[in-house]
């Protein structure tokens, strides 16, 4: 069998760093979408810009943020129980060893915390989908 070429190599690599993200993508997707507009503090198509290099890192933080808030705000308004800021730490954790893969010689040991983060995080988005849509929205009478 012929060896991969450094490219063939580098494109699996991209690939299998791509699934699990763009799988990831769509997951905050659907969670937005299980949240009534009102509640919103971004649009679900915005969710892809988080994979835009250097884009995607600062828009990581914005995201956890908005995202919590989010969650944080539907959760209220149909009476469920609900922490204060959902999800936030765990997207500043993720959003942060982000940034610290970028620093030289720090960026070794960030690959293995990132992964965990990225899990958890992933992880803690679908339960929140789940908990939004397992329950039914409150809806506003007009009175």
């Amino acid at each position: 069998m012929e060896r991969l070429g450094h490219g063939s190599v580098l494109l699996l690599y991209a690939i299998v760093l791509l699934i699990p993200a763009i799988l990831f993508v769509v997951a905050i997707q659907k969670t937005l979408k299980a949240i009534s507009p009102r509640n919103r503090k971004f649009e679900p198509p915005l969710v892809w810009l988080i994979l835009i290099p250097l884009v995607g890192n600062i828009w990581a933080f914005v995201l956890a943020q908005l995202l919590s808030q989010s969650i944080e705000q539907e959760l209220k308004e149909r009476d469920i129980p609900v922490r204060k800021n959902p999800l936030l730490l765990i997207g500043l954790i993720f959003a942060s060893i982000q940034i610290l893969a970028f620093i030289p010689f720090i960026n070794h040991y960030t690959r293995y915390p990132w992964f965990v983060c990225f899990f958890i995080y992933w992880y803690s988005v679908v339960f929140y989908k789940r908990k939004l849509t397992d329950s039914i929205p409150v809806q506003n009478t007009g009175s």
